[in-house]
Formats: C-alpha cells, structure tokens, sequence
C-alpha cells in the first residue's frame, strides 16, 4: 500500500514541474521555434494592429464611451471615462482561414471587443506587414 507520505512527495513533484506560466511567452517551449527571442504569429499580427492603429483604437474608445454616456447619467467626459470604467476588455485574433488550399501561414483577423462586442475588427498579413480597418 503506498503510504501517505509517498503520494504527498509525489504531488509536490508533480506541483513543481508542471508550474503555470501565467501568459508569459516562453520561447524554449516550443520545440520547432529557430529564433529564440521572435514572438508568436499571432502576437506579432496583434503588435502590428496596436502600432499602427493607435488612432482608430481612440475613435473606437470614444464612440464605446459616448454611447454609454448616453445610456447613463454619468460625470465624467467620454474622453475621460476609461479611467474609471469597469467593462471588459479583449482582444482576439486568429487565422481567418485553416491552412490547406489557401496559405494563410501570415494572415490574420484581429478583433477588438469591449463589453463582448465586437467594436473594431483588422485584417493583418504579417508578411507584408499590412494591417487593414475592416469594421468598427
């Protein structure tokens, strides 16, 4: 019978080597990356959209902040209001398209929700480093 403080010795070991990364981008993890220090596609496609896009993403921000302005009685100014609002937040992004016919290795959709809607939407192709407003 394996004792109690086997299974607990066992546990801990476990623990330790199956430790979280907590979203930190680990590039020795994966075994087919050749350059140590590049980013993932996806990263590198979402990089591009916040770069480049940095006035869209304000136009975007203050049309969020109107609209809810309008909802409620607030006192602080659209332009203000991110400082002290409480709505979620996300980014996605993924390829429009699986692989097979049509090579979408640098093609990306790249999506700006807040509230879980979706308020601006990019098409990304990360080879040519062209990033395209596509809805907001």
């Amino acid at each position: 019978m394996i004792s109690r403080r086997t299974i607990l010795l066992f546990l801990s070991v476990c623990g330790l080597s199956l430790r979280r990364v907590d979203g930190q981008y680990m590039p020795d993890l994966h075994p087919l990356a050749k350059d140590k220090g590049a980013l993932p596609p996806h990263n590198v496609a979402l990089s591009l959209v916040w770069r480049t896009q940095q006035e869209v993403i304000c136009k975007l921000e203050l049309q969020h902040a109107t609209a809810e302005l309008r909802k409620q009685k607030e006192y602080v100014t659209p332009d203000e209001r991110w400082w002290f609002d409480t709505d979620k937040r996300q980014w996605t992004v993924r390829r429009p398209v699986s692989p097979g016919t049509l090579d979408s290795t640098h093609w990306f959709s790249v999506s700006y929700l807040i509230d879980g809607k979706t308020v601006g939407s990019w098409i990304v192709d990360t080879r040519k480093e062209k990033v395209t407003f596509s809805r907001g």
